[in-house]
C-alpha cells in the first residue's frame, strides 16, 4: 500500500511539472547561504586588505583621520605589537585564500599556530614589563597610550603578576 502511494505522487509530480503551482500563505524559501570555502576566501581578502591598510598606515608620513584612529586603537591594543600585526594577519589572509592548492601547500598544525600566537602574546608581556621596569611607569598608563605592550600586554602582566609574583613575572 505505501508503494502505490508513493508512485502515485510520483506520477501526479511528472504530470504536473512545468505547469504553475499555487501560491500558499508561506514565505519563500531563504536564499542559499555561502558556502564555507566562499566566506573563508572572504574572509582572508579582508585580513589581507586590513593588513595593508595597516602596514601602509604604519610605514606613511601623512595618515588620514580614519587610518590614524585605527592606528591608535591598535596601539592601545597590543602597543608595539602593532608592527607585527600587518605580518601576523597578512599571513593568515593568504593562507586563507591559497588553502585550495591542497598538497602542494604545508598545512599549518595546531601546535605551530598555538605556538606563534603564544610567542606574540609572551613578546606583548615582554615588551609591557620591560617598558614598566625601565620608565617606572605604571602599566595602565603605558596601555592607555599605546606603549609597551599595550592592553592586551597589561593584561597578561597582571595576570602573571597575580600567579607568580613580580619576582616571577620577571623571571618569567
Amino acid at each position: 500500500m505505501p508503494r502505490r502511494l508513493s508512485q502515485r505522487f510520483a506520477a501526479i509530480r511528472y504530470q504536473n511539472r512545468g505547469k504553475s503551482q499555487p501560491r500558499s500563505n508561506r514565505s519563500p524559501a531563504p536564499a542559499p547561504a555561502l558556502r564555507l570555502d566562499t566566506q573563508l576566501d572572504i574572509l582572508g581578502l579582508v585580513l589581507l586588505i586590513v593588513a595593508a591598510v595597516t602596514l601602509f598606515g604604519l610605514l606613511s608620513a601623512q595618515r588620514s583621520q580614519i587610518v590614524e584612529g585605527w592606528l591608535m586603537l591598535l596601539r592601545r591594543g597590543v602597543g608595539w605589537g602593532v608592527y607585527a600585526l600587518p605580518l601576523l594577519l597578512g599571513a593568515l589572509g593568504g593562507y586563507l585564500l591559497v588553502r585550495r592548492f591542497g598538497d602542494r601547500l604545508p598545512q599549518p598544525s595546531a601546535r605551530r599556530v598555538l605556538g606563534v600566537l603564544l610567542a606574540y602574546f609572551t613578546a606583548l608581556a615582554t615588551a609591557h614589563a620591560l617598558a614598566m621596569a625601565i620608565g617606572r611607569t605604571e602599566g595602565e598608563l603605558l596601555a592607555r597610550s599605546g606603549e609597551g605592550g599595550g592592553a592586551l600586554g597589561w593584561l597578561i602582566t597582571l595576570g602573571l603578576g597575580a600567579l607568580v609574583g613580580n619576582v616571577g613575572t620577571g623571571l618569567a
